[in-house]
Parts: structure tokens; C-alpha cells; sequence
């Protein structure tokens, strides 16, 4: 069994031959059937996520395990697994243009930018500054919105936590076509800049009615059964034999 992580048919998969392939969405059968991979092998079942991520939560309860502010909004800043992007420029100017809001930034495995990011947010009480941590999904779940590389499985985790969320400045690839995916089911905004990623936040931050939009269009069309879907059909094939 196969299983796609992004939200496009990416090259070289055509060339494996598996008896099931899992794909993220109904809406790309035809992407991966025009890659000439055969229809009766695709299972829509959606990416597969972590079962922190398809659990019920209450964002409060984790605002306090982290000892948050309550009453405070926080927006948390995915790097990705490496901190990749152009994230000292962006971060200088979200805080300088939107006020009374905590910034997390998570600088998963990229040290360099975990130091420069410290000492140059030395003093400032709103920048939290985390290194690589496997508690990533309690800030996830803390946060009230949250701003992240269009990478196919965060995206994923993300939309399974039912968060309002911004694309920040995709890779050419499969990050565009996970963004645009995305955008153009009203799941998320894509910004292909630092100051639509300043503008966005900004109207998201305040536009409550925006933030539940996403929200209702992400229960549309990210399911969270996609585990037990493959877990299934893996157990029957198994006692076929």
C-alpha cells in the first residue's frame, strides 16, 4: 500500500506498483489517474495523521498546561522540520505591524536560527522562541491561529485540529499545489509574500466570522477516519490470507 503526503501526484510514484494507493482527496483521482496509475487501486481516504491531532481537545485546557494567558490570542509559526524560509524578516515585521498578540516560533531541527532568534527576541515578552520539541501539537492545539510552510502532512495536521491557518511563502512544487489545494476550498490563505503574510494575519487575527469559515470548510473536506480506513483494509487483506 501506497500512501500520498501531498496534495498532487508527485513524480516518480507513477513508477511503483502497489495493489492500494491511498490519496488525499476524491478531487485528485484525476491527477493521479492522468499519471497512469489505475482508478481501481485509489482509495480516497485522505493523509493519515497522529491520533493527537484527530482528538477531541479544549483549546483553554491547553493554554493553561502551557501556562498561556487565557485571555490572550497567540499565533503559532511552523518552519518545518529544518526552519526553513525567510522567517527573521517575516517575524520582524508581524511584530512590529500587529500588536497585543503572542508569537510562538517553532525552529524544529535548525539551530542556527533557534540561536539567532533568541538572542535577537532576547527581551521581548510577546516571542516565544521554542526549539525542536515533540509537544508540537500542544502549541498547535494552544494557538489560536497558526501560520506554517504548506508542507502536506502539517497542512493535514492542522486542518485535523480544525485551526484557522495561513500558507506562508511556498516552495515551487508540491508546496504550491498542497497551498493552492487548500486556498481553493477556502481551508486556509496562501500568501506568496512577507506582506500578504502581515495583511492575512492580520484580517484573520480579527475576522472571527473568517476563522469559522475555515474551520467548517476544513470538517468538509478533512476527514479524521483516515486511519482506521487503512487500518482496515490492511486487517482484511491479512486475513485473506
Amino acid at each position: 500500500m501506497a500512501v500520498a503526503t501531498d496534495y498532487v501526484c508527485i513524480p516518480f510514484w507513477e513508477e511503483t506498483n502497489p495493489d492500494a494507493f491511498v490519496i488525499p482527496s476524491a478531487e485528485l483521482k484525476a491527477n493521479f489517474k492522468n499519471k497512469g496509475i489505475q482508478e481501481e487501486k485509489l482509495l480516497p481516504f485522505g493523509i493519515p495523521t497522529a491520533k493527537a491531532y484527530r482528538k477531541n481537545y479544549d483549546k483553554e485546557s491547553y493554554k493553561q498546561k502551557l501556562q498561556f494567558h487565557v485571555n490572550e490570542k497567540y499565533v503559532l509559526i511552523l518552519t518545518g522540520s529544518m526552519g526553513f524560509g525567510n522567517i527573521t524578516e517575516m517575524l520582524k515585521r508581524l511584530q512590529k505591524e500587529i500588536k497585543d498578540v503572542n508569537f510562538i516560533v517553532s525552529c524544529g531541527h535548525n539551530e542556527e536560527l533557534l540561536q539567532t532568534l533568541k538572542k535577537e527576541y532576547k527581551h521581548a515578552r510577546n516571542m516565544m522562541i521554542l526549539p525542536f520539541t515533540d509537544k508540537i501539537s500542544d502549541y498547535m492545539k494552544a494557538s489560536d491561529i497558526i501560520l506554517s510552510k504548506p508542507g502536506g502532512l502539517t497542512t493535514t495536521e492542522i486542518a485535523t485540529l480544525r485551526k484557522p491557518f495561513i500558507h506562508t511563502m511556498p516552495i515551487p512544487g508540491c508546496e504550491n499545489y498542497n497551498a493552492d489545494f487548500f486556498s481553493k476550498r477556502k481551508m486556509a490563505i496562501k500568501c506568496d509574500t512577507i506582506e500578504e503574510v502581515v495583511e492575512n494575519t492580520k484580517k484573520l487575527i480579527q475576522d472571527e466570522t473568517l476563522q469559522n469559515q475555515m474551520v467548517e470548510n476544513q470538517e468538509k473536506y478533512i476527514k479524521k477516519d483516515t486511519c482506521d480506513k487503512i487500518a482496515d483494509i490492511v486487517i482484511k487483506e491479512m486475513q485473506k490470507k
